[in-house]
């Protein structure tokens, strides 16, 4: 998923995004410019309390 498609999903802002990022979100970055996400990794790091900021 595309950055503006996994903020949909989420239901979340751009800088929450980054938030989760900078704690460790998975991300694939193909290039220094664009952020690909998987969905079932993204659920799965959410489910493991990660987002809360919580480890």
């Amino acid at each position: 998923m595309k950055t503006s498609e996994i903020m949909v999903y989420l239901g979340i802002s751009r800088p929450t995004l980054t938030r989760y990022i900078r704690q460790g979100m998975p991300v694939h970055r193909p290039s220094p410019r664009k952020n690909l996400f998987d969905p079932v990794e993204v659920d799965a790091w959410i489910k493991r309390g990660e987002s809360s900021g919580e480890k």
